[in-house]
């Protein structure tokens, strides 16, 4: 690893983090005898449930216009309790090695950081009642000043999203391709049916009407109103099961992505490089620290 660090002073590991280019999530673009920083999920590591429920979460996923500095996502290694019937439960092991991926930037170093209090073996759980609707199961929807509404809904873009779940929650207008000017996202839906998913947050409006706590800012105008905007980011596939580029949304990720000098793909991302618990709360430093004190830490010995 030193090796290739001192070839390619791009990547580098550090403990329990590796830090790389966005390009280097196409397999392809990884320098010989470098290991691949992310994972793509396919057949070979995943249940089948692309053929058999018409699930199909393979490759990479960018989670495009999110507005927190998390980019990547891989399904590598999800599970299905059903492969013959609906609802059916689709877990994931997100926490492992490679399968997510922050910005470098101040807030991203920070999420990673808290999310170093997460087992690697934890599985992130989706519900799906049919082939393009589900949800991630989380713990939000009563949490005081949070109260997100149903969870954190999944549905598959499609052009009829919006009359079937309510366009606060899909909206098959809104796609924010930037790689193929010109093209509708009717289009693209028609063209890439299973490589496009809304992914919304709408919070509670009848639970924060009951909230008697101020908004800070403004006592007045936020009471009985959530304190944070809803919003809504597209999860697109960007890497295909084959580890080959998605012929439209790789170039809008790599445009996206554009490092400082203009490089397509530059911009620099972190990832877990391993799975080592211990590792990675101590590159979580001061952060974990301060989660055990408010017992949010990860509650092992290392």
């Amino acid at each position: 690893d030193a090796a290739q660090e001192a070839l390619h002073p791009e990547y580098k590991k550090e403990g329990a983090v590796v830090y790389y280019p966005a390009s280097y999530v196409l397999p392809s673009n990884v320098p010989a005898g470098t290991q691949a920083p992310f994972a793509v999920g396919s057949p070979d590591n995943m249940d089948d449930a692309k053929n058999q429920l018409g699930l199909d979460f393979e490759g990479v996923w960018w989670m495009s216009d999110n507005p927190v500095p998390e980019e990547l996502v891989s399904f590598a290694g999800g599970k299905v309790n059903s492969t013959t019937s609906f609802p059916t439960k689709l877990m994931a092991p997100m926490e492992r090695r490679g399968q997510w991926s922050w910005l470098t930037s101040t807030v991203g170093d920070m999420l990673r950081r808290y999310y170093s209090a997460g087992s690697p073996q934890a599985l992130k759980n989706f519900t799906f009642v049919n082939a393009e609707a589900g949800a991630i199961t989380t713990g939000l929807t009563d949490v005081p000043l949070i109260w997100v509404q149903d969870g954190f809904p999944f549905y598959k873009l499609s052009p009829d999203c919006d009359v079937k779940y309510g366009k606060e929650f899909c909206d098959p207008t809104q796609c924010a391709t930037t790689s193929a000017p010109g093209t509708t996202c009717a289009e693209l839906m028609e063209k890439y049916p299973n490589d496009m998913w809304s992914r919304p947050t709408v919070f509670d409006k009848d639970k924060w009407a009951a909230n008697v706590i101020p908004y800070p800012l403004a006592p007045f105008e936020k009471w009985g109103k959530p304190w944070w905007a809803d919003t809504r980011y597209t999860l697109k596939r960007i890497v295909l099961a084959d580890g080959s580029p998605h012929p439209v949304f790789w170039n809008e990720w790599l445009e996206h992505m554009k490092g400082a000098d203009g490089t397509p793909g530059g911009k620099m991302m972190q990832s877990f490089a391993d799975n080592d618990w211990c590792g990675r709360i101590e590159a979580a430093g001061w952060v974990s620290t301060l989660l055990d004190t408010v017992g949010m830490g990860a509650g092992i010995s290392c």
